[in-house]
């Protein structure tokens, strides 16, 4: 549905994306400290990825790696060059200087640059779409397990988290209250950011294929987004869980002819949502009577203040490249020291700490889990090479791609294929912390893939029949 609106109003909106950029670059570059030129050109890369991302989509994880890289980046850099507001984020050693922003510049062009080639190679030899032709034919023992499956679904989004929360064992910020041994923490972390919302979108598949109402995966979608971002105090995680099955939903399940009206009436209950899952958050972790609940800097600014911050500035991108360029000791040591390092109760981690030069007191220690990202492109400079920054941008970007086709491969289930895709996507844009930990997590990820692989090749193909329209 969206190509053939995008199909149809292309020059529409091609002149509109143009004005856009061209006015917003022409009021934030007057301020910038280093070369006007290279902003252009920072500018011009970015608008390029943006709009190739738009009218040549290749799959999910390269349009939210693209979507996030642009809010973390160009975004990011235009909102503070035009309100001149203090980065949120610390930048470590980083002196503000003219030379120091080229440098910064260039790390993100490089990097953007690795991304779109990357795809461009990939786009010769993939389809435009990673979606089936046809969806999973659900386990034969479906059809008569299907209610008590779904009840058991929706104790479980909302017991799971509750028990979370109850226990504090894995919530953004906060330092675990309930410490589990090894590997029972690290799994309830899982649980929470992909079990549960893998499990829902695999049984939404089946439905799907059966031609079964789509009212029940829609509501126990909110339901699970909604406890997953409360349980764990992440706003984001509303966002990730349920953005990729309502694109899917508005795009190919709904019956053409009710689109007009149902996609409004369906944004404004998710917008609803959204907006409690938000508040609910945001007054557990700045609101709360205990300091200690109050986990970072935006605890200081006012509800208004917070409105930028939420929609660019907790991208990460900028400030990590920032604070890389300030480092002086880079190096291909520097490199491995971050790569070895792993998140700890209690404990800074190597770039929060060393890069960025954030310091937090033992008793400050006990409470929160601080860290600040570097991102993939900041990650990858640690070297000092740019030439290291667009192979390792490359090699994360063909990962993300090739990743989302492996799961329609498997599964043959887009919903869950674009949920794994925004997975990667923010994977990639905020690599570089706890990466031992991040290839357990998605080993795990890759087990339950190919759990769903081996329930679904027993299917029965008799079940249902017929197929669906491709997502464009």
């Amino acid at each position: 549905m969206h190509m053939q609106i995008i199909n149809r109003y292309w020059k529409v909106i091609f002149v509109f994306s143009v004005l856009s950029w061209v006015t917003i670059t022409a009021i934030s570059i007057e301020s910038f400290k280093g070369s006007h030129e290279l902003y252009i050109l920072f500018s011009i890369v970015f608008f390029i990825i943006a709009v190739d991302c738009i009218f040549r989509p290749i799959g999910f994880s390269y349009f939210f790696l693209v979507a996030f890289l642009t809010l973390g980046f160009w975004a990011k850099l235009a909102l503070h060059e035009f309100f001149q507001y203090p980065y949120l984020e610390p930048t470590g050693l980083f002196d503000d200087s003219a030379s120091s922003w080229n440098e910064v510049l260039s790390v993100a062009i490089v990097g953007a640059l690795a991304v779109f080639t990357t795809k461009m190679a990939l786009a010769k030899h993939l389809s435009s779409s990673p979606n089936p032709t046809s969806l999973p034919n659900p386990p034969s023992w479906y059809p008569t397990v299907r209610i008590p499956l779904w009840t058991l679904m929706c104790i479980a989004v909302v017991a799971l988290p509750h028990l979370n929360s109850t226990l504090g064992v894995s919530q953004s910020g906060n330092a675990a209250r309930l410490v589990l041994p090894w590997p029972f923490g690290g799994l309830a972390a899982w649980v929470l950011g992909f079990g549960l919302i893998a499990c829902v979108l695999t049984i939404v598949g089946w439905d799907h294929r059966m031609r079964k109402n789509w009212l029940v995966g829609f509501f126990v979608i909110l339901l699970e987004g909604y406890s997953s971002a409360t349980s764990s105090l992440s706003r984001a995680a509303f966002i990730f869980h349920t953005v990729p099955y309502i694109w899917n939903l508005c795009t190919f399940r709904l019956p053409v002819s009710k689109r007009a009206y149902l996609v409004p009436l369906i944004f404004l209950v998710w917008v609803v949502v959204l907006v409690a899952s938000l508040r609910s958050v945001m007054e557990t972790r700045y609101y709360a009577p205990d300091p200690s609940a109050v986990s970072d800097e935006t605890s200081l600014l006012t509800p208004l203040e917070r409105v930028p911050f939420l929609i660019v500035d907790r991208w990460v991108g900028l400030e990590g490249v920032m604070a890389v360029v300030g480092y002086p000791n880079k190096g291909y040591d520097l490199l491995t020291t971050a790569a070895a390092d792993r998140r700890e109760q209690g404990k800074l981690d190597f770039f929060t700490s060393e890069i960025t030069k954030t310091k937090l007191s033992a008793a400050e220690l006990e409470h929160i889990q601080y860290a600040s990202i570097p991102g993939a492109f900041a990650f990858f400079y640690y070297t000092g090479s740019l030439f290291f920054v667009f192979l390792g941008s490359s090699a994360l970007t063909f990962l993300a791609i090739k990743s989302e086709r492996m799961v329609v491969q498997f599964t043959q289930n887009t919903y869950l294929a674009s949920f794994w895709g925004m997975m990667a996507a923010q994977t990639v844009a905020s690599f570089g912390l706890g990466l031992t930990q991040t290839i357990m997590y998605y080993g795990v990820c890759c087990a339950f893939i190919v759990f769903v692989w081996l329930v679904q090749r027993r299917s029965s193909s008799a079940l249902c029949n017929g197929g669906y329209d491709e997502v464009s």
